[in-house]
């Protein structure tokens, strides 16, 4: 018997073997390198993969059957859950013989596998189980959230824009209503199919929100005139390089580590060549920060949580934003950190996950690169699953830390940071302990006097700056432990936080037009001279908060304690943010909003204050899409170049 089963295991290896060598597709066994080739990367990868046969990527340019959808699929949901899908086990029973395959059909398959994995479902029956899966609540499953459809962009001259809102307004919309022409796919003329051919709306969020690690593409995103097109049908090429790109999208197998044992960086993403190169950036210190810095600010790691908006679905960092981030004349970038989304996937209390530490090294890497200073905020501390409802853990992470392990496990990833990149010249990196924070002043020093101690183990003169953010702090306590301070400038608050205006005013398209800089509100003429004696958020006809003008902090009040303890001082946060609405049209004039970052720009250069601007989606330099009517982009890999603030900023920063 035992016999037996040893020849019919060595069998069975020579068999795969066989079958491997003749680009057969084998479930589960190990993809071997094909020596033919298409002539097409993505092809030629794909086949190597598994996810398409050589014979059938020879007929890449023909029509696409809904049968010969799900193998792709499936070959790209082993790949990344390590199992097979039933669902799309029994997607194939639902194609109609020889239907063509469409974009939703290939997005349908997505999505319902993608339930069967973030629900557990068993799947008996394809049919009853879209059925289950149709009547889901997913605004309750927060594994949905990250596909959530805000800042997709505004749909140009969609006939729902100009049916449903009065011209010259300012619209939001989903994009199913936008995508004008995805609300049922044609089946012949004068006949529709609708729901499992055609309409479940979050297929097709899930197909436009999932990003390719290695491109940044969609894996079915928006054509040339920005529609979805769910009723075009695919050729065998498209659809499998679209499984390519959802291949793509998943991370490498997670390494986690123990807090105290975080390591060094990659030596081959920040090599010894980046080390020993030359660098014109400004030497700093906690003491000095350097008036030279001008910054932007990236947030696209902020949050470990799926739910989070805002762009931060999309965090992939592409070398091509930093290079045109130095183009535009910037040398700094400010990089807001979530610590849970070092640990994340799978949150386990003490330990980090080490691939997601060679992204800081990549992010780093590319700041040397391009010879900018990259500043690491924390912006989240520790423990918040992936899962957790969004706004619970951001109310949470506002003041921080609490108890004492939570506080001291923060200052164990802080000094195991500075351990890592302990090598790196404080020219291109500084630490920033945490976002925002709002605690009285005592607590912020408990909270952070220990992370500041294991920085300073590990590497005795990194800059280090405490952000002063809140009315109920002065800085006096952070800035005694000898620690660089920062404030955020989004005053005068009617003009920089446009999603805070009345509803009727947002959507007036003339009435945002008419807005100029110098601003008038409640009274008072803005100008940048005015903003650094302005009291933070505050709203100058009335109390907020009981709070009176006197005991708000002010740019002047914290460079005053800045300079009463011989520290540094940075305003590292500035600029226009907010869309109350998700889909707008337009945004102040140029002229007003050049005319107001020119003014803050040139202020702070005359007062030798460090700076860096929030780059906001339609506000920033770099955006996903092209948000604002009447401005001129340009596409550079999957982003939208704002060029004509490029060029302002570019000339600005060389002033």
């Amino acid at each position: 018997m035992r016999g037996s089963k040893i020849f019919k295991t060595i069998l069975a290896m020579i068999l795969i073997a066989v079958l491997c060598i003749n680009n057969v597709s084998v479930p589960g066994a190990i993809t071997t390198v094909s020596a033919k080739t298409t002539g097409d990367a993505e092809l030629d990868e794909a086949v190597r993969l598994g996810i398409i046969s050589y014979k059938t990527a020879k007929k890449a340019k023909k029509n696409a059957l809904e049968k010969d959808i799900p193998p792709m699929l499936q070959a790209v949901y082993r790949h990344g859950y390590g199992k097979k899908s039933k669902y799309l086990a029994k997607m194939t029973k639902l194609a109609k013989k020889g239907r063509k395959a469409s974009r939703y059909w290939f997005a349908m398959g997505m999505f319902y596998s993608y339930c069967e994995h973030e629900y557990g479902a068993k799947v008996k029956n394809a049919k009853k189980f879209m059925d289950t899966m149709d009547k889901k609540d997913y605004a309750k499953k927060v594994g949905f959230g990250q596909f959530d459809t805000g800042n997709v962009g505004v749909i140009h001259g969609s006939k729902y824009l100009t049916s449903a809102y009065p011209k010259g307004t300012i619209a939001d919309a989903g994009i199913w209503d936008l995508a004008t022409d995805a609300d049922a796919i044609p089946k012949a003329k004068g006949k529709r199919l609708y729901r499992h051919e055609s309409g479940n709306w979050w297929a097709a969020n899930i197909a436009m929100k999932i990003h390719d690690r290695v491109t940044g593409e969609n894996v079915l995103g928006l054509d040339s005139k920005e529609k979805w097109n769910p009723a075009k049908q695919m050729t065998i090429g498209d659809a499998a390089k679209a499984a390519l790109r959802w291949w793509h999208s998943f991370e490498k197998p997670a390494k986690k580590v123990r807090f105290s044992s975080i390591g060094t960086y990659d030596k081959s993403i920040i090599t010894d060549k980046l080390l020993s190169k030359t660098t014109t950036l400004p030497a700093n210190s906690c003491q000095n920060l350097p008036a030279d810095w001008k910054g932007i600010f990236f947030k696209k790691l902020s949050w470990v949580t799926n739910e989070a908006t805002d762009g931060a679905s999309d965090r992939i960092y592409r070398e091509n934003e930093f290079k045109e981030i130095k183009e535009a004349g910037f040398n700094f970038i400010r990089l807001n950190l979530s610590f849970s989304y070092l640990q994340a996937p799978n949150v386990k209390k003490g330990m980090i996950n080490e691939t997601r530490l060679k992204e800081l090294d990549s992010i780093l890497a590319y700041c040397m690169k391009y010879d900018m200073h990259l500043s690491i905020v924390c912006n989240q501390y520790q423990d918040f699953d992936e899962f957790e409802d969004f706004d619970k853990a951001t109310s949470l992470s506002e003041s921080g830390p609490k108890t004492q392990q939570e506080i001291n496990d923060f200052a164990i990833i802080w000094g195991g940071l500075a351990h890592r990149y302990a090598a790196i010249p404080n020219e291109y990196l500084s630490f920033e302990l945490y976002n925002e924070i709002d605690c009285t002043e005592s607590e912020y020093a408990e909270k952070c006097s220990s992370a500041v101690d294991a920085i300073r183990k590990e590497t005795p003169n990194r800059t280090i700056i405490a952000n002063i953010h809140s009315n109920r702090l002065t800085g006096e306590s952070v800035a005694a432990l000898g620690v660089a301070l920062s404030y955020h400038l989004y005053d005068p608050r009617k003009f920089c936080c446009f999603g805070e205006w009345p509803e009727s005013e947002q959507k007036d398209e003339n009435y945002v037009n008419s807005i100029k800089w110098p601003f008038t509100s409640y009274g008072y003429t803005y100008d940048a001279k005015m903003l650094l004696d302005a009291p933070l958020s505050w709203p100058a006809d009335m109390a907020y908060d009981g709070i009176v003008p006197e005991s708000c902090i002010t740019v002047n009040k914290i460079r005053a304690v800045s300079k009463k303890y011989n520290v540094g001082f940075i305003v590292n946060e500035w600029g226009v943010f907010g869309a109350g609405f998700v889909f707008r049209t337009c945004r102040y004039p140029d002229e007003t909003y050049q005319a107001y970052l020119s003014d803050v720009i040139n202020t702070f250069k005359e007062e030798g204050i460090p700076w860096c601007v929030d780059m906001t989606n339609e506000w920033g330099l770099i955006q996903p899409y092209p948000f604002i009517k009447d401005v001129k982009y340009k596409k550079t890999g999957v982003m939208y170049i704002d060029t004509g603030l490029k060029e302002f900023y570019s000339k600005i920063n060389k002033l």
